[in-house]
């Protein structure tokens, strides 16, 4: 999941372009020309990665695709290995004048590039090829890159949550397997809890690993299983003070301090021993959210199940979050029409599958290449992760929204101590909802 960088040394950093030069930079105000190339155009992407296997993997995808697509020739830019310094790089070479074409966003903040005129907005090319985007794409992920009115990103794949379910210690304690639809109202927050009790026999086991989302930075997801997003983005006003989200707060909170069904560090530890792996895969974890993907795959005689995200809130289920892949095209580029055609290229079905594969997750924000995506998944784990798929479509952004504004690494910085003393027991819910709302309203309650 995407984590946030340090912004304040670097955009002050990035100039404020001119109105004259942000248009002709990104162009906001003429329809690109078409792109009638007559010999190979190259395009730089900037992959997080710089060496090792995921370099590795990224390559033979960009050789395929090359070679699959010989007037668009795609050359990988090393990158720092790290989502939170890579948008340092990226912010520096643009100053610089030696900005990548694109690069895939598993950082978070974006919008203070925007605003700074670091990325560019696709929304002249996607009128031009009368593109679809809300029939194309999921369309929660058309909106998690649309930012006054225009479009800052191509999607791809999408981190999402679900939850994986151990089918041996499920059976062994005579439970019924929860649902995979998101829809099912019989699957609670109340009977996710009973579930964890039944599986819990401490310190050899325990209901839940700890993990239900993939993104819960001082616990802005944890209000939405019951109803309430931390952020209302129509009113830009912080919602943590709400009673549902302080339901939420403190029903995780209770999970580890009062109904123990998940390991503590110390307890954790011992049950992973020398395994690497994650530890629902050590089989001692009843519920966790999945972290096999194409890449990390359990033990081939790990037998588990994917299913829904319990919700016990008013109205559709909105358990979770997504973060939506994208790709950014920097305003710098000397491709940009090239990078386009790129772009397009991407989201034909056959050459999504590939890519979301080699990203590794079994969710794609392109429609058409969704069902293929879950079966290539399925072949190669065995698993249906059809429940994952689904919820993506019902959850909201990562941190219902804040995570993509420019200031929330701000929030992050000044939040994160006193959520520890929430989860330490020394401040209670109330106290940390009401300091929770003030500093996100006081920080993002503007245009960040």
């Amino acid at each position: 999941m995407p984590q946030p960088a340090t912004r304040r040394r670097l955009l002050t950093a990035v100039p404020i372009l001119t109105a004259a030069a942000l248009a002709t930079a990104c162009g906001a105000s003429a329809t690109p020309e078409s792109t009638t190339s007559k010999a190979p155009s190259k395009v730089v992407f900037y992959s997080v990665f710089a060496s090792g296997e995921p370099w590795e993997r990224y390559g033979k995808f960009w050789d395929s695709f090359n070679q699959e697509n010989p007037k668009l020739v795609v050359e990988m830019r090393p990158g720092t290995g790290s989502y939170q310094t890579h948008r340092e790089k990226i912010l520096l070479e643009h100053v610089a004048g030696d900005a990548a074409d694109f690069y895939d966003n598993g950082w978070g903040p974006w919008t203070d590039m925007v605003d700074k005129g670091v990325i560019m907005d696709l929304m002249p090319y996607v009128k031009r090829d009368k593109i679809d985007l809300n029939n194309t794409f999921i369309q929660e992920t058309v909106n998690a890159y649309t930012y006054d009115g225009k479009f800052w990103a191509m999607l791809n794949a999408v981190s999402g949550d679900s939850l994986a379910v151990n089918k041996r210690m499920s059976d062994t304690a005579a439970l019924k397997l929860p649902p995979t639809s998101p829809d099912d109202k019989s699957w609670t927050m109340e009977k996710f809890l009973e579930n964890a009790q039944k599986l819990t026999r401490a310190p050899d086991q325990f209901g839940f690993g700890g993990a239900i989302n993939a993104y819960n930075v001082c616990g802005v997801t944890d209000g939405t299983y019951f109803g309430q997003p931390a952020w209302d983005t129509k009113t830009n006003k912080c919602q943590m003070s709400q009673p549902r989200f302080k339901q939420g707060l403190q029903f995780f909170k209770d999970l580890r301090d009062k109904y123990t069904v998940m390991p503590t560090g110390d307890q954790a530890a011992t049950l992973r021993g020398q395994s690497t792996l994650d530890i629902f895969y050590t089989g001692k974890i009843g519920m966790q959210r999945p972290a096999g993907t194409f890449i990390t795959n359990p033990p081939k005689d790990f037998e588990w199940v994917l299913v829904a995200v319990p919700y016990s809130g008013p109205g559709r289920n909105m358990s979770g979050r997504f973060w939506a892949q994208g790709w950014h095209m920097d305003s710098n580029s000397k491709a940009k029409d090239a990078t386009w055609e790129v772009f397009k290229t991407l989201t034909k079905v056959d050459t999504q599958v590939a890519w979301v594969e080699t990203f590794g997750t079994p969710i794609t924000a392109l429609k058409a290449a969704q069902p293929k995506v879950l079966e290539r998944f399925k072949q190669k784990t065995g698993v249906d992760a059809t429940a994952w798929a689904a919820q993506a479509q019902y959850s909201g952004q990562s941190g219902s929204g804040m995570l993509r504004m420019g200031a929330w690494p701000d929030v992050q910085r000044d939040l994160t101590p006193i959520y520890n003393d929430f989860l330490a027991g020394t401040m209670g819910v109330n106290e940390y909802a009401d300091r929770a709302t003030e500093l996100i309203d006081r920080l993002l309650g503007k245009k960040t």
